[in-house]
């Protein structure tokens, strides 16, 4: 785990007090919302797997972002700079399997502030029993307590376990779920789920931290 200090920890712009109020799905159009989750991270933008929105890199058209209050269209999106054609390494793919997308209609009343891997630190700061732990939550999906596995200091991924299978970790609504941390404040978005890990067991998932949001 990283060995940073949690006292110095931020303040918590906007706690979350319920994750279902700012977890959503993602649609085509007007139609029921498929196998890919989303989280709000400001009023009118939403943080998810790059690999649930775009096509060789290019935003699918006509996409919506479903929330239990309003349906939003996807009116622009930015993710991290494609990786050199010559690199096939499966997890320096999924570092840049991220996308931030832009939003049009309402503005969102609620959503979820993005702490990153400072999250991780705070989780593994607050573990009494030695064993860091995130909730995890995607649209249409119970809220699963993650024990942290493995993070690396110099890397955007971490694995984590839910107690699901190997044949779960990837169900509907999955790919784009959120992993929250508990502060005192309430929850904060620490990493976005985007695959199953290979290895070294079955059953456990792969999330991202993008970088580039914590210039923002």
């Amino acid at each position: 785990m990283l060995a940073l200090s949690a006292t110095a920890f931020p303040a918590i712009a906007q706690p979350v007090a319920d994750p279902l109020a700012v977890v959503a799905g993602i649609a085509a159009g007007d139609g029921a919302p498929g196998a890919c989750s989303a989280v709000l991270i400001g009023p009118a933008e939403a943080l998810t797997a790059k690999h649930c929105v775009t096509d060789n890199d290019r935003l699918r058209s006509g996409l919506t972002v479903v929330t239990n209050e309003a349906r939003r269209p996807v009116i622009g999106h930015r993710t991290a700079p494609a990786r050199p054609a010559a690199t096939t390494d499966r997890l320096a793919g999924l570092a840049r399997d991220w996308a931030v997308l832009e939003l049009g209609g309402t503005p969102a009343r609620h959503w979820a502030t993005f702490v990153g891997r400072g999250g991780l630190v705070l989780a593994d700061a607050l573990a009494e029993d030695g064993v860091a732990r995130l909730s995890k939550v995607g649209f249409g999906t119970p809220v699963s307590v993650c024990r942290i596995m493995n993070s690396w200091a110099d890397a955007a991924l971490f694995t984590f376990r839910c107690g699901e299978t190997a044949e779960t970790v990837l169900g509907a609504g999955r790919s784009g779920s959120g992993l929250f941390v508990e502060t005192t404040q309430g929850l904060a978005l620490v990493a976005v789920h985007v695959a199953a890990a290979d290895a070294p067991a079955p059953g456990l998932g792969l999330a991202v931290t993008p970088p580039l949001l914590h210039e923002r």
